[in-house]
């Protein structure tokens, strides 16, 4: 965890840190012009990054770039089930269960990719799913792909 830009939370034990600090010494005003969601993610960055990028990826986000990775470690996701349902995620939680039984809390990484793939990428995968279904012709070949 990083020391940079985290403040005491008055009248308790608890330590916060102040995104807002960290982007307006970056960029005066920017902390206004960010979405929420840009805002969690710049929180997160203030307490995770490493120093050295931590200045690189806020300036990202400032900027609405996507050029670099920069680290997520979110305590709580919602994702779907095979059947469509939505399910939280309890990270924080599972990590805390796996240290009770004596394992490494750490091993429970969410750290998630911020980069799409590139256009060339995701047009290669269409162009072969595309080959595969033309090349496929005839019953027999018919039923092969369907499975």
């Amino acid at each position: 965890m990083n020391v940079d830009f985290r403040k005491p939370l008055p009248g308790t034990s608890l330590d916060w840190f102040d995104a807002r600090a960290a982007i307006e010494a970056i960029r005066p005003g920017a902390y206004s012009t960010l979405s929420y969601t840009a805002r969690v993610h710049a929180e997160n960055i203030v307490r995770k990054a490493d120093p050295s990028m931590r200045d690189a990826y806020l300036l990202q986000l400032i900027e609405r770039r996507r050029d670099l990775d920069f680290p997520w470690f979110p305590a709580r996701v919602v994702c779907h089930d095979i059947l469509g349902q939505t399910a939280l995620v309890d990270l924080a939680g599972l990590r805390d269960a796996i240290a009770d039984q004596g394992g490494d809390p750490a091993q429970v990484n969410a750290a998630v990719s911020t980069r799409r793939p590139s256009r060339r990428i995701a047009r290669s995968r269409i162009a072969a799913t595309r080959t595969v279904s033309t090349s496929s012709t005839g019953p027999s070949s018919r039923s092969r792909t369907s499975m």
